[in-house]
């Protein structure tokens, strides 16, 4: 996960 600068909020991502 890591913490987008413009919206503020976390995203969790996967890679394949």
């Amino acid at each position: 996960g890591f913490l987008s600068p413009t919206t503020f909020t976390v995203y969790e991502y996967h890679r394949p």
